[in-house]
């Protein structure tokens, strides 16, 4: 967000002075200090040094045509989508909810930004493309704050009069506490901003109290059925951490919740639609044990490969398993196996370490059988690059086996 930006600038250089002030008059563009500036009454998104430089603006300036009052719903214009009437649209974007969380290809969550200086919310995925800058866009006030002001300056977002920005401000100092980032690391009083936050319907902190309720965190005493209680506040809404922890509890029938596969398998896949990767892991597991769904090896195949592609460890492992023995693959395919095996293995997964060994034999037994193919079948293989048939064991030293075992996986003759 933008006051983590401001936090990490700070953080390099937390004996340098902040401008003075931090905000820029909308009008005659001058510097003024926080807490003496005004402003615009009808959209709260500008900010003058006077009531002269007001006027200006609304008359000359161009602001009347743009200002629109703050909660007005916008309707899109001929062309844009027709989904995209707003309460709170983004300052920015204006196509998206300014509290609105995005997620990206590789499932990182990236929260809305909220401005320290005038408590303007920008959407996740503006909070993405301008994160480099150097000013709010809203108020041009500066982004380089000292920890000290950083803190202040959220702190007084939350006596404001309560709005969207009074649950961001919460977030964004329980996430400071949290870390020991500019301040004094303190659970307890990471939870009393949490508690703010989920007052205010804010997902990301109600989903973060249910993590401190399952651990025992925070002051908090271990609760899972009350974890539970956050995770669905927070999925309710939309929060893909709180769906993927619902269905995860709802599998093993813990945290209160009636044991059922079927209603697991539908949270996951809410969490898995988003990108989320523990999600597609067990959607993985459940298509190849037939646990809430239709069993299908090809199904497993597809969710244990879109987590394996983003670097889950276990699904790696279980992808290269199942190219093994051909279970969601044209045919078993050693090579294939081992690509997956060494990925798990690098991230320290014994199994693994020990399946790239097994690997190695089969690939060496099978390129000594090659030899011993008619020329045509030696022709198939090589054509085929990275793949050689598997061997069943007890058939290592017969061409002839081989061979059949070759025609059957490739050409599923019988």
């Amino acid at each position: 967000s933008f006051s983590g930006d401001a936090m990490e600038s700070a953080a390099k250089k937390k004996s340098g002075k902040a401008d003075a002030g931090g905000l820029v008059c909308a009008g005659c563009k001058k510097k003024g200090e926080i807490g003496t500036m005004r402003r615009c009454g009808r959209c709260h998104a500008v900010f003058y040094c006077n009531a002269d430089c007001q006027r200006k603006h609304w008359k000359l300036g161009g602001h009347k045509r743009v200002c629109v009052a703050a909660g007005t719903k916008v309707t899109p214009s001929e062309g844009e989508a027709s989904s995209a009437t707003l309460n709170n649209p983004c300052a920015i974007c204006l196509v998206e909810e300014d509290s609105s969380t995005t997620t990206s290809a590789d499932g990182a969550v990236q929260p809305p930004g909220l401005c320290p200086s005038c408590g303007t919310l920008f959407c996740g995925s503006c909070v993405v493309r301008i994160r480099e800058i150097k000013a709010c866009p809203t108020c041009r006030g500066s982004m380089s704050f000292t920890a000290t002001q950083t803190v202040n300056l959220l702190r007084k977002q939350l006596t404001r009069s309560p709005g969207r920005h009074t649950a961001h401000a919460a977030y964004s100092l329980a996430k400071m506490y949290e870390e020991g980032d500019l301040v004094k690391k303190d659970l307890v009083e990471a939870v009393r901003m949490y508690r703010i936050g989920a007052d205010h319907k804010l997902d990301l902190a109600e989903f973060h109290l249910g993590v401190y309720s399952e651990h025992g965190w925070g002051g908090l005493k271990v609760n899972a059925v009350e974890a539970v209680r956050f995770y669905r506040l927070a999925a309710a809404q939309g929060n893909t951490e709180g769906q993927y922890n619902v269905g995860t509890h709802i599998y093993k029938g813990s945290g209160g919740e009636q044991q059922s596969y079927d209603e697991a398998v539908r949270w996951w896949n809410l969490a898995a639609d988003k990108g989320w990767t523990s999600a597609e892991q067990n959607l993985g597991i459940c298509y190849t044990h037939g646990q809430g769904v239709p069993q299908s090896f090809d199904k497993a195949a597809v969710f244990f490969r879109r987590a394996a592609k983003k670097g889950h460890a276990g699904a790696q492992f279980m992808l290269g398993n199942m190219a093994m023995i051909g279970n969601g693959f044209p045919y078993p395919d050693v090579r294939e196996a081992r690509k997956w095996f060494v990925l798990a293995a690098a991230q320290g997964n014994q199994q693994a370490k020990e399946q790239v060994a097994e690997c190695d034999l089969e690939i060496a037994k099978s390129e000594k059988l090659t030899q011993k193919f008619p020329a045509g079948i030696q022709d198939q293989l090589k054509r085929r690059g990275n793949m050689f048939t598997y061997t069943a064991p007890g058939h290592e030293d017969s061409a002839e086996e081989t061979a059949d075992l070759f025609q059957r996986f490739v050409y599923g003759k019988k």
